[in-house]
């Protein structure tokens, strides 16, 4: 599960409040991915590789790993995921920081697996 921070990305599903127009009922809110002000971007492709102890894997050329801060999501059925569920060959979209670990991997910010 992800957390809300200030700058975080959202989705807000709810309603204007009818007398005061500044505000909204939330009814539902999902945080998509974090906001942490470095440089980011998005890639999406089918799984080339998994390291499973490293928790992390490959789309194309492009290195990634997870941390207890990714959203990892299904696209259909709309729904989480585990890291341990992705497979080699899975076309997923990942948002990712240029933060790199020791092995030149990005840090995802969010992998949603695709259908």
């Amino acid at each position: 599960m992800a957390t809300l921070t200030e700058e975080a990305f959202v989705e807000v599903k709810g309603w204007a409040d009818a007398n005061d127009p500044t505000l909204f009922h939330a009814e539902k809110v999902k945080v998509k991915y974090p906001k942490t002000g470095v440089p980011s971007g998005e890639v999406e492709g089918r799984i080339a590789a998994l390291d499973p102890q490293a928790r992390a894997f490959t789309v194309g050329s492009w290195g990634f790993y997870v941390d207890g801060s990714t959203v990892l999501k299904r696209d259909d059925p709309d729904g989480p995921l585990t890291f341990e569920e992705l497979r080699v060959g899975d076309r997923v979209e990942v948002k990712y920081e240029a933060v790199q670990d020791a092995n030149g991997n990005y840090h995802a910010l969010k992998v949603e697996a695709k259908d």
